[in-house]
Formats: structure tokens, C-alpha cells, sequence
């Protein structure tokens, strides 16, 4: 599965609000950068909808707590969600919280152990309890790194000239000036699929 759209899915699990205010200040910091934010959290969005956010843009960062030596079980269902359809091609950045001993990032990290194709972000956040000077500073040099080359660019064709899209999903052929909405591959004047 490749990406519909280039944007950062920001799916989070807090206990005490830590997790969320940390959340929230990164997706300040991207949309700052110019980049298309969608915020879920995962113990009160519509699951469907957050499982439709993580394959439609490009890059992931999943925030989540330490809970018994594991992570929230909210974040680990949303993974396997992930990983039973064969989560691939996409960037996934890391931000946990813990008081004590924090694990969530390597078990994160595990979970997508045989998915294919996914690149993750040099830069993780780690939390003790509510964000600091080391943490903040972490979490803007994770801003910094998925905002990096996030500038979006359409190419645009004349008005008026009409343009062929194939839905990806059932082969359905629309044309038309502007890309509809869903899982549409573009195609140049020739016939050639735009990838």
C-alpha cells in the first residue's frame, strides 16, 4: 500500500494528559512547518477512521504511555489493526512516556517487526512523566526531521483540460479537472500511470 497523500497521522494514547499536551505541541510545530496534521486519539476517535488516516498519508508518529511493562492496550489493538493489513511503505516515529522504566518505543518498534518497507525516524521522544527542556527539544527535532522535504507541491493540469484517475481499489476510471477523493492512481496525457 502506498500513501494517497503526504501528511503526518499523530495517533496517541495519554492517561494523564502528558502524552496529549505533547502531542498536541508537535502537531503545532508541523502545521508551523506547513505540513497537514490529523490527530487521533485512540481511546475516544472513531477506530475505523484513525486505521483510514494511517494508510492515507505518508508519515506516522505514534505517542503512548508505558502500562505494565506493555503499552496502553488501545495503542497495541490500533498496531495489529495496522499490521493485519500489511502496514508498508510509510515513515512511523516514536514518542513514549514513563515514569520509571519506559519500554513503549521498543515494543512499538517490535510490533512492525515484519511489516515491510517502513522507514523509522532517527529521532524518538522519551517522556518521564510530563514533557522537560530534554524532552521538548526532543520533540522539536522530530518536528524538524518529518517536516524535512514535507513541502506540498500538486502539479496542476490547465483548467479546463480534463484528466484521467483509476481507483487503485476497483479499477473504476474517472476523468475529470481535479484527483476525487479515495485511493485514485493519475495518468499523464499518454496513458502513463503518475507514481
Amino acid at each position: 500500500y502506498r500513501p494517497e497523500e503526504e501528511g503526518i497521522v499523530l495517533a496517541y494514547t495519554s492517561i494523564y494528559g502528558n502524552t496529549k499536551k505533547a502531542v498536541m505541541q508537535l502537531a503545532e510545530m508541523l502545521e508551523s512547518k506547513g505540513c497537514k496534521v490529523v490527530v487521533n486519539d485512540l481511546a475516544r476517535c472513531d477506530w475505523a477512521e484513525a486505521v483510514e488516516d494511517a494508510f492515507r498519508y505518508s508519515k506516522l508518529v505514534l505517542a503512548t504511555t508505558t502500562y505494565n511493562a506493555d503499552i496502553f492496550p488501545f495503542m497495541r489493538q490500533f498496531i495489529d489493526h495496522l499490521t493485519e493489513r500489511n502496514f508498508s511503505n510509510r515513515t512511523v516515529a516514536f514518542i513514549e512516556n514513563g515514569t520509571w522504566a519506559p519500554v513503549a518505543v521498543k515494543i512499538m518498534k517490535g510490533m512492525f517487526e515484519k511489516s515491510k518497507d517502513l522507514t523509522f525516524a532517527e529521532n524518538t521522544v522519551k517522556i518521564m512523566s510530563a514533557l522537560n527542556e530534554e524532552s521538548s527539544a526532543q520533540l522539536a527535532a522530530l518536528a524538524e526531521e518529518l517536516s524535512d522535504g514535507n513541502v506540498e507541491t500538486e502539479e496542476e493540469a490547465p483548467k479546463g483540460e480534463s484528466r484521467r484517475f483509476e481507483c487503485s481499489v476497483c479499477g473504476y476510471i474517472y476523468e475529470g479537472e481535479e484527483l476525487p477523493e479515495g485511493s485514485y492512481v493519475d495518468y499523464d496525457a499518454e496513458g502513463t500511470a503518475l507514481v
